[in-house]
């Protein structure tokens, strides 16, 4: 998986992994908080992440992988949502934007992550408080957490 996951950076671009990592720290860090407080992702935190990151991913020469990222990311969480009620739209789209940054391989680590971390939580949270898993839990900042992971380890050289 290590091999798979290393052709992320497929571009030779100088400070390629370093934009894209800073690009999902710096959204993930304002759309965690915003979510933490809100239960809800701005649209255009959303639309400004998907714009930047197609504009670099077409410089980098990744659009196409970039696409088959978001398309992949929206298409399973949408799944997930119509499944379980568990996902709102503004993760969806977060999932696409991540999707973009990252192309198809890095979004589902990113998600595998992001699903580890919030049922660590729920479990954590079982534990200390009854009728914790009653009240709905943001999954922003655990999805911020995913995407910035895979972006330091896998994208970054």
């Amino acid at each position: 998986m290590g091999h798979l996951l290393s052709s992320l950076s497929r571009t030779t671009l100088p400070g390629y992994g370093w934009v894209t990592f800073l690009g999902l720290l710096g959204i993930g860090s304002v759309v965690a908080g915003i979510d933490w407080q809100t239960r809800r992702i701005p649209n255009r935190w959303m639309i400004g992440g998907a714009v930047g990151f197609l504009i670099w991913q077409g410089v980098a020469g990744n659009l196409w992988e970039a696409l088959w990222g978001g398309l992949l990311a929206v298409s399973l969480s949408l799944t997930v949502r119509a499944i379980t009620r568990g996902l709102g739209m503004g993760d969806v789209k977060y999932f696409g934007v991540v999707g973009l940054a990252l192309g198809p391989l890095g979004v589902l680590a990113a998600m595998g992550i992001t699903s580890g971390g919030a049922v660590i939580e729920g479990l954590v949270r079982v534990l200390w408080q009854r009728g914790a898993l009653s009240e709905p839990r943001p999954l922003g900042p655990w999805i911020a957490v995913g995407s910035v992971l895979v972006a330091l380890v896998f994208v970054v050289r």
